[in-house]
């Protein structure tokens, strides 16, 4: 009985889970006039799929991987092990595939020394190194008054750094772009979901200057 009850919870688990899953992808908030940045509200169904799914998934992989191992200190007979043993592979199949899905769905810059840039800005968002970030992240020209505000806020406004933060690792790994346009050669316009805000379109610019550096257009 035990073993049946703990199979009867793994499956039901898996079941609610692709129900309430949704793959899709859903701003910060302008930095400033020197920037460039607009979101939208739409009211259409996003169809991206989303991280979070992601690691919704997997953490109910793990779950069932837990409730199998319980089935089997429980000295239950092999069937029921199996059983758990069958579903938990198969969550964890459900959960190779959708990560297959969206990383095809990633789409990201052709451009390698644009991709360079993206990539460092993210390794430096990760680290919440603020003041490295922006000093790499604003266009070259812009006024030291008003480079030294927009690193005040984002360093008072955590919100709008960890917002700020998301788009640009989410523009790096391609994670819910939707298109890009642009030549990608002296400009490049991201079109993506914002990765955790539900419904929100956000655009952001990239502009190359007569030196190669790529910066966000002022």
């Amino acid at each position: 009985k035990v073993a049946g009850h703990l199979v009867h919870r793994v499956v039901c688990i898996a079941l609610l889970c692709s129900i309430h899953l949704s793959p899709c992808l859903g701003g910060h908030r302008e930095p400033g006039k020197s920037l460039r940045a607009r979101s939208q509200q739409r009211d259409s169904t996003p169809s991206r799929c989303s991280v979070r799914a992601a690691q919704r998934l997997a953490a109910v992989a793990t779950a069932t991987e837990a409730a199998a191992a319980a089935v089997q200190n429980t000295g239950a007979p092999s069937a029921a092990v199996a059983a758990v043993v069958a579903a938990v592979n198969k969550t964890a199949t459900g959960v190779q595939k959708r990560k297959q899905v969206a990383e095809r769905m990633a789409v990201m810059t052709t451009n390698s020394a644009l991709q360079s840039k993206l990539d460092q800005l993210k390794s430096l968002a990760e680290g919440n190194f603020i003041e490295n970030f922006i000093k790499e992240f604003v266009p070259k020209d812009l006024e030291a008054e008003d480079l030294e505000a927009f690193t005040k806020r984002q360093k008072d406004f955590p919100e709008e750094w960890d917002n700020l933060k998301d788009e640009i690792c989410a523009i790096a790994a391609g994670t819910g772009v939707t298109r890009i346009e642009g030549d990608q050669t002296t400009s490049a316009i991201f079109y993506f979901r914002h990765p955790k805000v539900e419904q929100m379109d956000r655009e952001v610019v990239f502009v190359c200057s007569s030196d190669g550096e790529w910066r966000a257009e002022g």
